[in-house]
């Protein structure tokens, strides 16, 4: 049998995450379950999406949930996609992918 847990780590109010550690609000964001190793441990981590102003979001944030007092952090990402909204992402091994999706310009491919 499968035991779940729920736990809520809720999401902040625009502009206000660095004081509360956590994400801003967004809609259209993926995340992936990603078992980087051991050491580490399971994390997920959300990416992209679009906030309240309508911007498309670059930002990555990881939580690793079976860490006591688990909590939001950002990774600082160079080299990453462009900002975007309703792509797909999934991870394979200890790589993530995203494609496709949509940026303030119109649709990616």
């Amino acid at each position: 049998s499968m035991e779940l847990q729920w736990r809520n780590h809720q999401s902040s109010p625009e502009g206000r995450q660095a004081a509360f550690g956590l994400p801003p609000k967004r809609r259209g964001h993926r995340m992936v379950s990603l078992q980087p190793g051991e050491a580490r441990g399971d994390c997920l981590l959300m990416w992209g999406g679009r906030a309240s102003s309508l911007c498309c979001q670059d930002q990555l944030w990881a939580i690793f949930p079976d860490k006591a007092n688990a909590g939001w952090s950002k990774v600082d990402v160079t080299g990453g996609p462009c900002p975007r909204h309703m792509h797909t992402m999934e991870a394979v091994g200890a790589q993530v992918f995203v494609h496709g999706g949509v940026d303030d310009g119109g649709i990616l491919n």
